[in-house]
């Protein structure tokens, strides 16, 4: 049995955990972008629910104005 067959060149192992480290910096791209491209979408979407906020108030006020007014009319009415 040929005992070089065990071993590994330095340089093929310099190249191996190269690759290997190159794997692990893209594998830590994507995550960064996902997560980027997750803390934006959240951000829209907490901006967009303000903003349905915002309107739902008004709405809310101007329902509580015609409420008032219906009924002012209704007292003056019988």
């Amino acid at each position: 049995m040929n005992d070089d067959n065990k071993f590994v060149l330095r340089h093929e192992w310099e190249n191996s955990r190269g690759k290997i480290y190159e794997k692990i910096n893209e594998n830590d791209r994507k995550h960064t972008e996902a997560l980027n491209k997750l803390e934006k979408t959240v951000d829209r979407q907490v901006l967009l629910q303000e903003r349905a906020f915002e309107s739902q108030e008004r709405s809310e006020k101007h329902l509580e104005t015609l409420n008032e007014t219906m009924l002012k009319f209704g007292n003056d009415f019988t």
